[in-house]
C-alpha cells in the first residue's frame, strides 16, 4: 500500500486524481470527495381504461460532478502551490483566451480520480477524453478560509483549507477542437 506522506510528513502527490486544465495540473494530494449524479425526465401519458399512465422517457439532465477539494500545507512550498491551483480553479468561471474569439467561455477542464469518475483502460468511445478523464465546465466553486487553524503570515493563506466545486461533463476532450494541449498535460 502507498504511503500517503514522504518521512520528512510531506504529503505525496495521488496517482491517477487530477485536474488538467489550459493552465497546468492541479496535482491532488488529498482524496476529494465526490458526489456524481445524472437525472433522467419521464412524461406521464395517460391512456383511456388505464388505471395509472405510461410513462414515456423524454430527455436527461447534464452529467453533474461535485467535488470538495482540500489542500494543505506541510512545507513551504505548498503555499505557493495551493495558491496557484486556487487560481487556476478560480479562472475556470471566467471567460476563455479573448484573442480565441470575442466571445471566448470559459476553458474546459479533464478530471481524472482512478476509475470513480470513468475507466481507466477501457478503450470505448463514450464521454471519456483520455483514459479516465472526464471532460467538465467549472460551474461555480465556493472557498472558504478558516481562522481556526494556523496561516501563512505573508500570504494569510490557511494551512487547510477546502474548495467546493460543481462541474458539468460536457464532450470527450478527443472529439474537442484545439483540446490536444489539456490531454498531454493530463499524462
Amino acid at each position: 500500500m502507498p504511503r500517503a506522506t514522504t518521512q520528512s510528513g510531506a504529503l505525496q502527490i495521488l496517482q491517477n486524481c487530477y485536474i488538467s486544465t489550459f493552465w497546468g495540473v492541479i496535482q491532488l494530494r488529498i482524496l476529494p470527495e465526490i458526489s456524481d449524479s445524472k437525472k433522467a425526465t419521464y412524461t406521464p401519458d395517460t391512456i383511456m381504461g388505464r388505471a395509472s399512465p405510461l410513462l414515456t422517457y423524454s430527455h436527461s439532465d447534464a452529467r453533474s460532478i461535485s467535488m470538495e477539494l482540500t489542500f494543505m500545507v506541510t512545507e513551504k512550498a505548498d503555499i505557493h502551490r495551493n495558491i496557484r491551483y486556487l487560481r487556476m480553479l478560480e479562472s475556470l468561471t471566467y471567460p476563455g483566451d479573448p484573442t480565441d474569439a470575442p466571445y471566448s467561455p470559459p476553458q474546459i477542464a479533464q478530471i481524472t480520480c482512478g476509475n470513480l469518475l470513468g475507466d481507466i483502460d477501457d478503450g470505448l468511445p463514450g464521454e471519456l477524453g483520455s483514459p479516465g478523464g472526464l471532460c467538465c465546465v467549472l460551474e461555480s466553486y465556493s472557498v472558504k478560509f478558516p481562522t481556526d487553524v494556523a496561516w501563512d503570515e505573508t500570504t494569510y493563506l490557511p494551512y487547510k483549507f477546502t474548495v467546493s466545486t460543481q462541474w458539468q461533463v460536457v464532450y470527450a476532450c478527443k472529439d474537442l477542437p484545439c483540446n490536444s494541449r489539456i490531454i498531454a498535460l493530463g499524462r
